[in-house]
């Protein structure tokens, strides 16, 4: 079909957020997850968006014990060194990462050498 990855939804703290008024693809729990992919055989990676500051980044588990091939990270631009340390750790164990910058695009090209310099 030519995807590659299927983003299936969010990774919100439950401390932060209300399940009922959200729904279960607003947490993207492993619970949640198995419940939509089942024993299905997938064509395709699965993919979920994380918020700098709308998660807990201790909460995510190694990809070998997920179904979670890649996490699209999201920051704002004031909490972009917290984003480039928590991208930094799923770097060290070898997991794809993406990072979406969420201000204006004169942000990003000004500085992409300088973020992308910041990665280990």
């Amino acid at each position: 079909s030519g995807v590659d990855y299927i983003e299936l939804g969010y990774k919100a703290d439950e401390n932060q957020f209300k399940r009922g008024e959200y729904g279960p693809m607003k947490f993207c729990s492993e619970k949640d997850l198995e419940n939509v992919i089942g024993d299905t055989k997938l064509n395709c990676k699965v993919s979920v968006m994380a918020d700098i500051g709308r998660f807990d980044p201790n909460s995510v588990i190694p990809k070998s014990e997920s179904y979670v091939d890649m996490m699209r990270v999201a920051s704002y631009v004031k909490d972009i060194d917290k984003a480039i340390a928590f991208l930094n750790t799923l770097i060290i164990t070898n997991e794809p990462i993406s990072i979406h910058i969420n201000d204006k695009m004169s942000f990003l090209q000004s500085t992409n050498l300088e973020l992308s310099s910041k990665f280990k």
